[in-house]
């Protein structure tokens, strides 16, 4: 079992706007609204894929039928903790005459009180006994400290895989947890180290020494256009970014881990190199079919597999 674990998740509201310009009064031509959250985002795509996923997420009881409404449509299984208040909801506005360029405006989250909080350690700690990957991602609602996710992750260390991903103070707490895989895109990794990379040499050698730094397994990086990079300590995996028609961008990184899980589920017996070629193929797949639809979406097995054979990756 896979369970994903999204502290601040969201009802994300998706406009679609032409020739926005700041003071001017729009027009919407389309819109869609969905349970938002970068680990809900996970959830959906593995859960469409058929593999056993459980969403622990923390929500409002005021709208937690909405919650539960969007959930349902989706096929996620929820494991809701309810807190009193509202689920916050986030405006995603992309502009078609623009590229589909994606601003982003997203409230604060629901306040954690304790209790919650404690109630929420609690079940992370049984579905970690349970599950062979845990996912944090996404940011921490008020109430929840920056280095929850390290918390969380040296608990769960003899119990189950943790997979972070996350930016900026919460990204660099994390690392002392030693989870087995952390995927930021290259603007978060250069944030959180403080640098700029001028190569793809360069990024492999920095996640390499944070590996052996911090004892975890791999670091993949996502880079727009540029493709992405796997790392682990012996060998690094170049993949090349799939031509597709991009509508949407929201999403798309955690569709991208979310393939990657998929791939280490399916071919988990394979030697390690082609194991996570083939999860990076699925990760790379995964991302394209998400960046091709305007709206989030539950990804099919075989729409998948036929995408992934297109991807190309080399050892670097």
């Amino acid at each position: 079992m896979i369970t994903t674990v999204t502290m601040n998740p969201a009802i994300d509201k998706i406009v679609e706007i032409n020739e926005m310009a700041l003071g001017k009064v729009h027009r919407v031509s389309g819109q869609v609204e969905t349970l938002g959250g970068k680990s809900i985002n996970v959830a959906r795509i593995l859960s469409g894929l058929k593999q056993e996923t459980k969403a622990l997420c923390l929500v409002g009881s005021d709208n937690y039928s909405v919650i539960k409404h969007h959930a349902d449509a989706d096929g996620i299984t929820l494991e809701p903790v309810l807190a009193p208040g509202v689920t916050r909801t986030n405006l995603k506005i992309t502009e078609p005459d623009q590229g589909y360029r994606t601003t982003d405006i997203n409230e604060a989250g629901l306040m954690v009180s304790t209790d919650k909080l404690t109630e929420i350690k609690s079940k992370i700690t049984g579905l970690g006994i349970a599950s062979d990957y845990m996912v944090f991602s996404g940011s921490l609602p008020k109430g929840v400290e920056e280095d929850f996710y390290k918390k969380m992750a040296i608990e769960l260390a003899e119990k189950t895989k943790v997979i972070v991903d996350a930016d900026g103070k919460i990204l660099k707490l994390a690392l002392e947890g030693k989870p087995f895989l952390i995927k930021p895109n290259i603007h978060e990794f250069e944030t959180a180290l403080g640098k700029t990379f001028d190569s793809d040499e360069d990024i492999v050698t920095t996640a390499r020494d944070m590996i052996r730094t911090y004892g975890i397994t791999y670091i993949l990086i996502s880079m727009g256009e540029d493709g992405s990079i796997l790392v682990a300590e012996d060998f690094a995996l170049k993949a090349d970014i799939l031509k597709v028609k991009v509508l949407s961008t929201v999403g798309a990184g955690d569709s991208m881990l979310a393939g990657v899980i998929y791939g280490l589920t399916k071919h988990g017996d394979m030697d390690e190199v082609a194991k996570m070629t083939k999860a990076l193929t699925y990760g790379v797949a995964s991302s394209s079919i998400a960046i091709s639809t305007q709206s989030h979406m539950v990804i099919e097995e075989s729409d998948l597999v036929s995408t992934a054979s297109k991807v190309t990756i080399k050892v670097i």
